[in-house]
């Protein structure tokens, strides 16, 4: 798909604002929060594992309301799926500043790990975020984080999430090249010389218009390769609909991909320098494991 633009978008700041004034219209209680970071994604974890709060249009106001009045990247909501002696198994809403859903989020994911460290501290258990894709195994290891993220799709399969399998996009003169990628969340890669401002540019003009290819919004990545072991990422995300300073499921669709052209080597270990800190993504048999540190506010109950 060639895809040119010739001027610059609107930022979201109508959008957002839109939304901020719906968030203060609409009269909701308030409900319990804790604050958390990873690599400086910023998150509010629910955490709704031991009560009754449901999935409905009014909590999901309360949580959203939320979200834009503390600026955070990102609500995480958490219930219950299943628990015995051995096991627990949770399912994490990723709710946008936009008001869409997310599949999933990597670095979301640790900062929950975290929260079960804190919460309930019992190793002997095995953790599983539910997905859309089956179960994902999350543990910690002294104060790094750890996260399945399953089979990166790097084959174009039939997918609601893109309408084509090769991209080029512009900006005036300027081409790149994307990738199609899939880690849960649906990722463009570009290991082209492409400037911030300008993945900025592209990531608002394909979410804003350029539904009939992406109807589900799209996340953007630049790749730089450092060495044959390390990336550095940089990931516009969508229904953020900015650049932000850590995405999990974009490293880890970066690095995949990367590996897969031959740019880092083989089985190794892939650091992924970002905004704030580094993870890494761990290829393991036709998926990976992706860890880093993650933070969280205890005794900040709000």
């Amino acid at each position: 798909m060639d895809m040119m633009m010739s001027h610059k978008p609107q930022r979201f700041l109508s959008v957002e604002t839109s939304l901020q004034q719906q968030a203060l219209d609409f009269q909701v209680p308030a409900l319990p929060y804790i604050r958390g970071e990873g690599c400086g994604n910023t998150f509010l974890i629910f955490d709704w594992l031991d009560s009754s709060y449901e999935i409905r249009p009014d909590t999901i106001q309360a949580v959203h309301s939320a979200l834009i009045k503390e600026n955070r990247d990102d609500a995480l909501i958490l219930r219950k799926e299943y628990q015995n002696e051995r096991q627990l198994i949770l399912t994490m809403t990723v709710l946008e500043p936009d008001q869409s859903i997310a599949e999933f989020c990597g670095n979301g994911a640790r900062v929950v790990t975290r929260y079960l460290q804190h919460k309930i501290g019992d190793k002997k258990i095995d953790y599983y975020l539910k997905t859309s894709q089956g179960l994902r195994k999350v543990w910690w290891e002294n104060n790094l984080f750890f996260v399945d993220m399953g089979i990166t799709k790097l084959h174009f399969r039939k997918s609601k999430f893109f309408k084509s399998t090769t991209f080029t996009l512009g900006l005036g003169v300027r081409q790149f090249t994307f990738f199609w990628t899939e880690t849960l969340e649906p990722h463009l890669v570009t290991f082209d010389d492409i400037h911030e401002n300008e993945l900025m540019d592209l990531g608002c003009y394909l979410n804003l218009h350029q539904r009939q290819f992406f109807p589900y919004g799209i996340n953007l990545n630049k790749a730089e390769v450092l060495s044959e072991s390390s990336l550095r990422v940089t990931t516009f995300e969508r229904g953020v609909n900015r650049i932000t300073a850590a995405c999990g499921t974009g490293s880890t669709s970066c690095a995949m991909l990367a590996r897969s052209q031959g740019r880092v080597k083989g089985n190794k270990p892939v650091s992924i320098l970002l905004k704030v800190g580094t993870i890494t993504i761990q290829p393991k048999n036709r998926g990976s494991v992706m860890s880093g540190p993650a933070n969280i506010e205890t005794g900040k109950e709000k």
